[in-house]
């Protein structure tokens, strides 16, 4: 079996010994607490039969002190007690719980529980004769169907008498031996569990007991093991540090001839990294240059963008002028028209004013006046409307005149677009030569960075080469040493 082998059977079988022993103790632990249970189960059970016991011995003493005094106060307590008992109040720690609800809660065996099951009815009908007194004493005996509704003279003799003949005591003293019966039987069980318990735990010790030397004797076998392992161990250090001396001497040897190699190509690159230098700084100029020249076609086209709005809203004016000089030429017609129809009004006129004769003669100079008022009003219509249609001649021949200029700026701007797209290409370019340039810049850079380190570590290397080769006697020398300890 090789070493491997053993350590792992061996590690397996102590792994397996400590579960076992993790689990011995975590039963003792359960035997422990099982123990404490049963411990507590039998106070608070034997704490049930005293409070049954107490409860019925307070029962029968408030109902004998009702009887002989006839206070309100010890009836009241007196039923305050059957209702606790009953699970109809709450108990001292604030449940509502029957007398025989804790009974099953405490989980006691049938013979137990009927035992004091029996004692809670005998004195169950302690109280009903208890009642019975008390009623009495108020007047109230039995109807017949469980109620105390028939009214009678108040009987104190015969209150006094039941809770004082003789089958009262005889019962008290059976509910007395029901209780004393299930402490016994309580006493019994609590023994038998605490033995059955303590066995188990007896065993579960005697177990941890023997994994323990288990544990032990599993040790003193790793430590043999491993002594064997680390004296083979030794030799094979022996064999290896004869091999170290030989293979020393060649990486110092190695080391001194990368050096000088890495020395020569460190130099190689600080040419070539100073070439770059000069490259990238002409890249950067001509960047710069295209970004000035990007700049300034941004700004031509601006202009140029602002002249064609300026241009388009002097279009749009001259077609407004032209629109509203249409329309002033339709309301000097209408003016003419209405000059016209005076006109003919005044004629009509001077006709009527001729045929009144003396009586129309003002209406005549009146009709003459507007006739002239008519006349001069349809000449001015009518050299406005000469001249308004000369303006809206001119303007059409500038509305066309500001269209072909249009045409010419649309043109120019689409060649300024065209630039500013291709001098944008260049400067678009020229930034990526520049960042590529830089990359290859950094990229140099870190090589010589890289070339640098490579050469001081290839000079450490050497002079750690030949302290390998100084250090591999006293390496031998340790060695002499562990293979004499470990035998």
């Amino acid at each position: 079996m090789t070493i491997q082998q053993k350590t792992r059977l061996l590690s397996r079988t102590a792994i397996g010994v400590m579960i076992v022993l993790a689990l011995a103790v975590a039963a003792l632990f359960q035997v422990q607490r099982a123990l404490r249970q049963s411990t507590d189960n039998r106070f608070d059970s034997r704490a049930l039969a005293v409070h049954l016991r107490q409860s019925s011995d307070d029962l029968t003493r408030l109902a004998r002190s009702y009887v002989a005094t006839g206070d309100a106060a010890f009836e009241k307590m007196y039923w305050d007690i059957i209702a606790v008992r009953n699970g109809e109040k709450a108990r001292e720690d604030g449940r509502k719980v029957s007398l025989q609800q804790l009974m099953k809660e405490l989980g006691f065996t049938p013979m137990e529980f009927e035992k004091l099951k029996q004692g809670e009815d005998l004195s169950n009908t302690l109280a009903g004769t208890e009642a019975t007194a008390m009623n009495a004493i108020k007047g109230l005996y039995a109807d017949g169907g469980g109620q105390f509704t028939k009214q009678a003279p108040p009987d104190p003799e015969m209150a006094r008498r039941v809770l004082f003949d003789q089958a009262y005591h005889d019962t008290k003293k059976r509910i007395g031996g029901y209780v004393s019966e299930f402490d016994r039987m309580l006493d019994i069980r609590t023994a038998e569990a605490v033995e059955r318990h303590t066995l188990w735990a007896n065993l579960l010790l005697g177990t941890i007991t023997l994994l323990t030397i288990g544990i032990i004797t599993l040790s003193m076998l790793f430590i043999r093991t491993f002594s064997g392992v680390v004296r083979q161990a030794a030799a094979q250090l022996h064999a290896a540090s004869e091999q170290v001396v030989t293979a020393a001497n060649h990486v110092a040897h190695s080391g001194q001839t990368l050096a000088q190699g890495t020395c020569e190509q460190a130099s190689s690159l600080e040419e070539t990294s100073a070439s770059l230098q000069e490259i990238a700084a002409i890249s950067q100029n001509n960047l710069t240059r295209a970004g000035s020249a990007a700049d300034l076609m941004a700004a031509a086209e601006g202009h140029v963008t602002k002249g064609n709005g300026a241009l388009s809203e002097m279009t749009e004016s001259m077609e407004r002028i032209q629109a509203e000089s249409g329309k002033i030429a339709q309301i000097i017609k209408v003016i003419d028209s209405i000059a016209f129809q005076t006109n003919i009004l005044a004629l009509n006129a001077a006709v009527e004013a001729a045929r009144a004769g003396d009586a129309g003669m003002g209406f005549a100079v009146v009709a003459d006046e507007v006739r002239n008022l008519a006349q001069r009003s349809a000449q001015a219509a009518r050299d406005t409307t000469e001249l308004i249609e000369k303006s809206v001649q001119s303007a059409s021949e500038g509305t066309d005149r500001l269209a072909g200029l249009a045409e010419a700026f649309r043109a120019i701007t689409e060649n300024v677009v065209a630039v500013k797209r291709e001098v944008e290409g260049v400067n678009v370019a020229s930034r990526e030569e520049a960042r590529g340039i830089e990359h290859i810049t950094t990229a140099i850079r870190q090589i010589d960075q890289v070339v640098q380190s490579t050469a001081a570590t290839a000079e450490e290397n050497a002079a750690a080469g030949e302290e390998i080769a100084a250090q591999s006697g006293n390496l031998r020398t340790i060695v002499d040493r562990l293979e004499a300890l470990v035998s």
